[in-house]
Parts: C-alpha cells; structure tokens; sequence
C-alpha cells in the first residue's frame, strides 16, 4: 500500500489568537483518522496588543516576516488567519496581502500559496483566481474540494 502524503499548513495569526491553532489542527486531525492523510502545523504570530485600527494595520506590516519564517519549514500552504487586520484595510486588500506574504516566502526560497481567511469571505474574487494545483490537492484531502478559498500564486 503506497504511503499518503503528509502536507504542513503554516499558520499566521495574531499573537493574541488561540482559535486557529487549535481549532485548523482539530478539524484536519478528524480527517486524518478517516483518510490518513496526515498534516503538520507550523505557526508564527504577528504581534497585536490593541484592536484598534493603528494596532492592526502595524499587525499587518509584520505578515511578511512571518511568511518569511514558515517558508524555512517549509510549507506546503500557508494560511493567514488575521481577518481584521485585512478587513480594516478595504474591500479585496485580501489579494494584496496574499500576493505580498507569497513574495516574502518567495524570497526565502520555499514559495508556497497563501490563502486568507478574508478572502475566503469573497466567493465571487475568489472564484475568479487561478487556484494553485497544490492547494487544489490540499482541499481534496481536506474534504473542502468544493470550497471557495482566496489563494495568490505568482
């Protein structure tokens, strides 16, 4: 029987946050025990203090670090999970910091796709993006294959 593949999720959330950490392992352990695909879980925090609009766009500047340090895990996808911090900036800011944490990870020599959890509250941008082959694979293990994600890949 030919081994399944285990795939890392890079998580950046705002050091505040203790929902994603657990509850993105939780769901895809459950998948485990049904399929046997298995998944790692790597995390970097982005320092938040106050939820003010000042606080979460200086959050934000500190995403791409975040990226960076992932990308020497290296990851097969990295989440970001600090959906106000995006919110605060516009409509569809979603896309820019996708494309801004994929440079950064780029840059570190291990580029993976990014999906946030703002742009997945988006269905209509987000369809219309190209999704990467290997977060297509990633949603298909995860049980998510019909599920609209917003994902940048340069």
């Amino acid at each position: 029987m030919p081994s399944l593949p285990t795939y890392r999720v890079g998580l950046i959330v705002p050091s505040s946050n203790v929902a994603m950490e657990t509850e993105v392992p939780a769901l895809l352990r459950a998948y485990e025990h049904v399929t046997g695909v298995s998944f790692t879980f790597h995390g970097a925090r982005t320092r938040m203090k106050k939820l003010t609009a000042e606080a979460l766009l200086a959050m934000d500047r500190e995403d791409a670090t975040c990226a960076a340090y992932l990308g020497d895990a290296p990851c097969d996808v990295q989440a970001y999970a600090c959906l106000v911090a995006v919110m605060v900036q516009g409509r569809w800011a979603h896309g820019a910091v996708a494309e801004r944490l994929h440079a950064a990870a780029a840059e570190s020599g291990r580029p993976a796709p990014v999906v946030t959890s703002a742009g997945a509250l988006d269905p209509p941008r987000a369809a219309a993006r190209p999704v990467d082959p290997r977060v297509r694979q990633l949603r298909r293990a995860a049980g998510v294959a019909g599920a609209r994600v917003s994902v940048a890949v340069r």
